[in-house]
């Protein structure tokens, strides 16, 4: 992106920061968001266990609670990303939105 900042100064990209897939190869969330943070626009949040198998927030690996720390004052919302048409194997999206209020109050109060 620092090419891009010298050729297009102003130009408004932003990265979507998908929580799963740098956590899943052994990085630390301080350790990504250092290197996306100038970048930032929104987190999609999700969960699983380092095998792969996906999971509801707050119930596999990927170290979310770390990544909210991170998060607490350079973002409006957060995006969840629940993937079941390609993995029939999870709960219905209501489940998941419900799992997610759960959680996230859990982290942060009512």
């Amino acid at each position: 992106m620092t090419l891009l900042d010298e050729i297009c100064p102003g130009h408004g990209v932003q990265v979507i920061w998908d929580v799963l897939h740098p956590a899943a190869a052994g990085e630390r969330p301080a350790t990504t968001f250092e290197a996306i943070g100038p970048w930032f626009g929104y987190a999609q949040l999700k969960d699983a266990n380092f095998d792969g198998q996906l999971r509801l927030l707050g119930q596999g690996d990927i170290p979310l609670h770390e990544i909210l720390i991170l998060l607490e004052d350079r973002t409006e919302w957060l995006s969840l990303e629940w993937e079941r048409p390609w993995h029939p194997e999870l709960p219905e999206l209501a489940v998941a939105l419900a799992g997610m209020r759960q959680w996230f109050e859990k982290l942060t109060g009512p």
